[in-house]
């Protein structure tokens, strides 16, 4: 899942668009996972004996894959649908909004799955999928308002862009006959973003170590397990 932002990164840069790299990792990858994930929880219904082929396979390869993918482009689009220099303050107002709203969505998630799956396991991992479906629905309803950029893998980068006009990928300049784009190559942000593999290596240890430690303790006020303290990180960010 944090190595997969950078194919969704190309996907949408160079083969298929944000738009279309977006419905690529949603219904292909992410749903199909999160579906796995699920009917594995229905006894005998994957086989006589737990499948844990199909668990693995949703868990360690769909899942992954789709959300690296999705959310390495959709707070991106997102503010695409702004005007670079004209509505520069929304977009700083969307990004407080974007990620507030993921970490209240996690808060919420990881309080209700938690208590659901108490008293009955499939139910609970049912609420993700089925929110996963209706946001994807709702993406596409929007579908006739978006900006939607166009791949650009084979364009000259050193190519002036005329004044107040709108480049093919979305974005918008309203600079002179000098204004250039710039770009960087993929292999510089790749190896500067290894900078972050330590702390993503501890970082994705919080839930493992939360859940163990919690194994053996006691539930706090009857109902507050080992899954619930996971929301320490969403917590931590919202207050």
């Amino acid at each position: 899942a944090y190595s997969m932002p950078f194919l969704g990164a190309y996907l949408a840069d160079c083969v298929l668009g944000d738009y279309w790299s977006i419905l690529l990792g949603s219904i292909v990858f992410y749903i199909p996972g999160l579906l796995l994930i699920t009917l594995s929880t229905v006894p005998y219904l994957l086989g006589d004996e737990f499948n844990n082929a199909a668990l693995s396979f949703g868990l360690l390869f769909l899942w992954p894959l789709g959300t690296g993918i999705v959310k390495s482009i959709v707070n991106v689009f997102g503010a695409k649908q702004f005007h670079p220099l004209l509505q520069s303050s929304l977009i700083e107002s969307y990004y407080v909004a974007f990620y507030m709203t993921i970490n209240i969505g996690a808060l919420v998630g990881g309080v209700v799955v938690p208590l659901v799956a108490q008293h009955d396991v499939t139910l609970a991992y049912s609420y993700p999928m089925a929110m996963l479906c209706i946001g994807v629905l709702m993406f596409l309803l929007g579908t006739p308002r978006y900006v939607r950029q166009s791949p650009n893998l084979f364009s000259s980068s050193s190519s002036p862009t005329p004044p107040g006009k709108r480049r093919a990928r979305g974005a918008y300049t309203g600079g002179g006959s000098d204004d250039e784009t710039q770009t960087i190559p993929l292999a510089t942000i790749f190896f500067i973003s290894l900078l972050i593999v330590p702390f993503n290596i501890a970082y994705s240890q919080m839930a493992t170590t939360f859940i163990i430690q919690g194994t053996v303790m006691a539930k706090g006020f009857g109902f507050i397990d080992a899954s619930t303290m996971n929301n320490a990180d969403a917590l931590s960010v919202l207050f």
